[in-house]
C-alpha cells in the first residue's frame, strides 16, 4: 500500500502500532499485538475520554468488536493489521479496517471496512427513511456510498464494507419503500456466536428509484485529474455489491461475555474474565491515545 497508506506497519511481528497516528492499523501475526503494552490509563487527551463518556456503549461496543476481530484474525492464522478510526483510509467505514493476507495463487491484501451502530433500546428497527436520509443519519445510505467512493478511489481490494449493529430491520416498511433485503448465505468467521445467531445482508433497490438519482448526484473526486465528476451507475452497483449490514448483533454486554468465553477457550485459562479485561483496557489505552508511542 502506498500514499497515506504508508503509515500501515510494514513489519511483521507483535503489531504496535505506528508512531505516525494515534489510531493506526496494528500488524498481528500469531501473538496479540497489544500484549506487552501497559494497562494505564494515558493522562492526555482528556478531550477524547469526555467523548467516551457521552457515548460510553457505542464506544465500547466498538473496542469489543475490535478485539473480536483480533481474536479471531489470530486465531485463523491470518496475517493482518488491525485499524481503527482512520477516517483517512475508510471515510465513515473506519471504525474497524481489517487488512489481511490471501494467497490464492499469488499474495494479496484484501481489506475489510467496518462502521458499528449500537443501540440501547434494541426493539427499534431501521427503516427505509434512515436509509434515505440525506443529512448525515447512522444507517444513511449516501453517506456511505460517498466514503465507498473514496476507498474506491484508491483500487483497495475490498472484501465487504460493513454496517454492523445490535439492531434490525423493519422489513415490512422496507418492502413499501422498494427495497429489497437479500440474505447473505456465505460464511464468516468473524460473525459467528455461539447461542446468538446473526443475520447479514446486502441491500437492493431497482436502478429506476427515485433515489438512485440521488445516488447518481454524489460527488466523485479523481485525485489523479483533480476533478470531481458525478458518480457512475456502475460505482453504485459495486456499492450495493459490497455494502453488508450485519444485524441483531450480541449487544456490548453480550459481546464482552461472549468474548470472555472465546479468550478463555483459545489461552486455556481458567481465568479468563482477567485475560479478556486486560486486553480491553490496553485497547482502550491504544485507542485514547493521541499518537501511538
Amino acid at each position: 500500500m502506498t500514499n497515506k497508506r504508508d503509515k500501515l506497519n510494514k513489519d511483521s511481528g507483535r503489531g504496535s502500532p505506528v508512531k505516525k497516528t494515534r489510531k493506526n492499523l496494528t500488524n498481528a501475526t500469531q501473538t496479540p499485538p497489544l500484549a506487552g503494552a501497559s494497562s494505564s490509563v494515558p493522562e492526555e487527551a482528556p478531550e477524547v475520554a469526555q467523548g467516551l463518556r457521552k457515548t460510553n456503549h457505542g464506544v465500547i461496543f466498538q473496542l469489543k468488536l475490535l478485539m473480536l476481530f483480533l481474536i479471531r484474525g489470530i486465531r485463523a492464522g491470518h496475517a493482518f493489521r488491525l485499524g481503527t478510526e482512520m477516517e483517512d483510509i475508510g471515510g465513515k467505514f473506519d471504525d474497524i479496517i481489517f487488512q489481511y493476507e490471501v494467497d490464492d495463487g499469488g499474495k494479496r491484501q484484501v481489506n475489510r471496512y467496518l462502521q458499528a451502530k449500537h443501540k440501547q433500546n434494541e426493539s427499534t428497527k431501521i427503516t427505509a427513511g434512515q436509509l434515505f436520509n440525506e443529512t448525515e443519519g447512522d444507517f444513511s445510505l449516501l453517506k456511505y456510498f460517498s466514503s465507498y467512493c473514496g476507498i474506491l478511489s484508491r483500487k483497495d481490494d475490498i472484501q465487504d464494507c460493513i454496517i454492523c449493529t445490535n439492531i434490525g430491520f423493519n422489513s415490512d416498511n422496507l418492502l413499501k419503500k422498494e427495497i429489497q433485503l437479500i440474505t447473505v448465505n456465505t460464511d464468516d468467521e468473524m460473525f459467528k456466536f455461539r447461542r446468538h445467531p446473526v443475520a447479514r445482508y446486502k441491500i437492493e433497490i431497482d436502478p429506476g428509484h427515485a433515489f438512485w438519482g440521488k445516488l447518481r448526484q454524489v460527488n466523485v473526486e479523481e485525485p489523479a485529474k483533480k476533478l470531481k465528476r458525478n458518480a457512475t451507475d456502475n460505482e453504485i452497483n459495486s456499492f450495493f455489491d459490497k455494502l453488508v449490514f450485519v444485524v441483531n448483533t450480541p449487544n456490548e454486554v453480550r459481546l464482552g461475555n461472549l468474548l470472555t468465553e472465546e479468550v478463555g477457550e483459545y489461552y486455556e485459562l481458567n481465568k479468563a474474565d482477567f485475560q479478556s479485561d486486560f486486553i480491553l483496557r490496553n485497547m482502550l489505552d491504544w485507542f485514547k491515545l493521541k499518537k501511538s508511542e
